[in-house]
């Protein structure tokens, strides 16, 4: 099972999205999206064009009201926690806490690439599709699902 993940992509329609990630949506057996979309636009396209839609509100998605703050949803034999990440004080441990029975958290608002395993949880940031504020290079994450393990790819957008 092939996973897109994106955030942070901070557009009004999926036509301000880079090329290379829409040419991933067709490709993808899911698509996660870790806040922040921005338009209510936007997202409809999303979920028009994806086969199937995880996605969940950022602190700047404030007129898509039918997102879920977080979502918690099986992909495989993996249970995913998503969320933005901006309510929690301190991040990872908020993570950790509040998705302890997940093996995989999907967060953003970092706006910055991040794969790291916590206390059984792997936590995954795929960056920003638009505004990556540690590196030269906006990214996104594709996550492979295999029978019993997954891998995690970042991409960087050219």
């Amino acid at each position: 099972m092939r996973i897109l993940i994106i955030s942070d992509t901070h557009i009004y329609s999926i036509k301000n999205l880079p090329p290379q990630v829409l040419d991933e949506i067709p490709n993808s057996d899911a698509v996660i999206h870790a806040g922040d979309i921005v338009g209510i636009k936007a997202y409809n396209e999303l979920k028009e064009i994806s086969k199937r839609l995880y996605a969940v509100k950022g602190n700047i998605d404030l007129d898509i009201e039918e997102l879920e703050d977080e979502l918690i949803f099986q992909l495989g034999k993996f249970k995913i926690g998503l969320t933005h990440g901006h309510k929690y004080n301190n991040l990872y441990n908020g993570l950790i806490y509040n998705f302890s029975e997940c093996d995989i958290v999907v967060f953003g608002h970092l706006h910055s690439p991040y794969f790291g395993r916590e206390k059984n949880l792997s936590l995954i940031n795929p960056g920003s599709t638009s505004k990556n504020r540690w590196k030269n290079k906006n990214s996104y994450a594709i996550m492979d699902i295999y029978e019993n393990d997954f891998k995690v790819t970042f991409v960087d957008i050219s």
